[in-house]
Formats: C-alpha cells, sequence, structure tokens
C-alpha cells in the first residue's frame, strides 16, 4: 500500500476488524523494524500499519526519517503530518475504518509525529501513544490543536535513562 508518497506495510486483522494501530518508527529505522510489534501484542482484531517515513537517514542504509535534526525540524514535521493525515484519511475514505478506531503509536521521532499528527487532526482518533518523544513546537498548539483531540486518550512513556531523547524534550 501507498499513500500519497508514503510507503507503508501492513499486517491485517486476524478475524473481524476491530481497530487499527498505525505505527510510527523512530530515526534511521523503517517500518518493518517495527513489524514483529504485532505478533508480540498478538490482539487477533487489529489491523496494523507500519508506515515509511518520506525523508532517507543520511549516512544509513535505508534507514528513514520523518524529519531532520534542529534546529529545521519543521518543514519535515509538515510534510510527514501532510502525508500522515493522506494516510488517515484513506483508512477511514477508502478501507471504512472509523477514525475512533485508529490509534497512532509512535516511538522516539514517530512518538513527535504522533503526538503532533493525533493533536491536530480532524477527526476523533481512538488513542495516541507516545513512546520516548516529546511535543514539537508546543507554543503553536493551542492555535492549531483540532478540537476532535479533546477527547482522544493519550499515553506518554519515556524512560529517565534516555540518552537519545532526553525526558526534558
Amino acid at each position: 500500500m501507498t499513500s500519497n508518497q508514503l510507503h507503508v506495510q501492513e499486517r491485517p486483522a486476524a478475524g473481524p476488524l476491530q481497530g487499527c494501530v498505525v505505527t510510527l518508527h523512530g530515526r534511521g529505522t523503517t517500518g518493518a523494524d517495527l513489524m514483529p510489534l504485532a505478533d508480540e501484542i498478538g490482539i487477533p482484531g487489529l489491523q496494523w500499519i507500519f508506515p515509511d517515513a518520506p525523508f532517507p537517514f543520511p549516512d544509513d542504509f535505508g534507514g528513514r526519517m520523518w524529519y531532520a535534526s534542529p534546529p529545521q525540524p519543521q518543514s519535515g514535521i509538515l510534510e510527514s503530518r501532510r502525508l500522515l493525515f493522506n494516510l488517515l484519511d484513506h483508512l477511514t475514505t477508502q478501507e471504512g475504518i472509523s477514525s475512533n478506531r485508529i490509534a497512532l503509536l509512535g516511538f522516539s521521532q514517530g512518538a513527535v509525529m504522533s503526538l503532533d499528527v493525533g493533536l491536530r487532526y480532524p477527526q476523533k482518533l481512538a488513542a495516541i501513544i507516545a513512546l520516548s518523544g516529546y511535543l514539537s513546537a508546543p507554543e503553536r498548539l493551542a492555535a492549531e490543536k483540532s478540537p476532535a483531540s479533546k477527547e482522544v486518550p493519550i499515553l506518554l512513556v519515556h524512560g529517565t535513562m534516555d540518552e537519545v531523547v532526553p525526558v526534558e524534550g
């Protein structure tokens, strides 16, 4: 599956579809690296979607990234947001999955994108799960936040010994 330039791999639900988890990888990896997670969690009615970030990771063999490192990450975040909105729109309109049955799960840079997209997407999502990430451009959130995100449950998890993304963001 591709969704307006995002390469996407998926694991279909085993049994009747109950929901969908869009799983966003961290910097320098790909969606395929997280595919074993679907088997580990093993919930039969979940469809798992694993998009690859749109930008190649420099000096890496096949890795991808959602945005460049500071000080200039915003243009990449905006482009990745647009592509992820397109993916969510595809899932709701073309595949018929209700947005309130779609969760965003992200690791590191993927966590940043899950928060960014989930808080701005115009339809209510099932959940936002951000592991070892941070909220990008928090000063803009009040003006950009979708009213639909008010009721979305959010789980933030971060290890205090994380040397890549400090807890402080």
